[in-house]
């Protein structure tokens, strides 16, 4: 690319970036987001903000807290907020000056993959794009945001970002300033077997309520699940105290899988949510 041709692009990206004029995601771009595919291994931070865009509290808390750029129909640019902890929020923002310059190789992935192609069919498709740019900033500003063990050079393999490889529980915390409920999040069980009457009691407080009600996610262990890969969250889509099964859905396909309680207690390691 020609020097002069940078100097009329970098002009540009830099206006866009001090002039944004923002507004609230409308529901029709919510639902859409629904839809979208898991491009990176952001799992964690996906599910969450997938399970609290499910319910009525939950879309209302992240309307407040992500913002569009106004009649931007291309790359737009996001501003996110999130809670540091209980009492303090900052503010993060994904602009086309990220887009193409410092976040490239990751506005690239969600650009070019078969998963971000398909994305792309809907309007706000690159809100997860915006939110995980956002979230690269706050950990480089927070970096005990992330567990030590993520952290390590070359753990995992080949790439390891700060938007990728955390803790569902963290992510309800920053979107939403609510400490979830998290069980087996932390302990070395590698499944939720010591842990069934708390579980039992979640699984029958969602089955008694609507989905609009709760927003919870679920993270496999070491064993692989009905196409389900091992340390992945996944969003609960529903619950059936009827015939005691689970519906999660997998936001790498978007293919929902039904388990039963019994299926769910031996091969997934931890539950974590809201009960609104």
């Amino acid at each position: 690319m020609k020097i002069s041709i940078l100097r009329k692009i970098y002009p540009y990206l830099n206006f866009n970036q001090k002039n944004i004029k923002w507004r609230s995601l409308t529901d029709d771009e919510f639902e859409r987001s629904l839809k979208d595919y898991q491009v990176i291994a952001n799992c964690f931070e996906d599910a969450t903000r997938y399970a609290l865009i499910k319910s009525d509290k939950g879309r209302e808390l992240l309307r407040k807290r992500f913002k569009i750029q106004k009649n931007a129909s291309i790359d737009p640019a996001y501003k996110i907020q999130v809670n540091v902890d209980e009492n303090k929020k900052e503010i993060y923002k994904a602009t086309p000056l990220d887009y193409y310059g410092g976040y490239f190789k990751l506005y690239r992935e969600y650009s070019d993959s078969p998963e971000g192609l398909a994305s792309f069919d809907y309007s706000n498709s690159k809100l997860g794009l915006g939110v995980n740019i956002a979230i690269s900033k706050f950990i480089s500003k927070h970096p005990l945001m992330k567990p030590i063990l993520t952290r390590l050079y070359m753990f995992p393999a080949i790439v390891n970002r700060n938007c990728e490889y955390n803790k569902p529980s963290n992510a309800f915390k920053w979107f939403t300033g609510i400490n979830p409920i998290s069980i087996g999040e932390d302990s070395f069980n590698l499944n939720l077997k010591k842990n069934k009457e708390e579980v039992l009691d979640i699984l029958n407080k969602i089955g008694n309520s609507k989905s609009k009600d709760y927003s919870f996610v679920a993270v496999t262990g070491l064993k692989k699940i009905k196409e389900i890969s091992p340390w992945h969250t996944v969003p609960i889509n529903s619950v059936n105290l009827s015939d005691k099964t689970i519906e999660i859905i997998n936001k790498r396909t978007n293919k929902i899988t039904k388990i039963s309680f019994d299926e769910f207690m031996n091969n997934f390691k931890a539950i974590v949510g809201i009960k609104w």
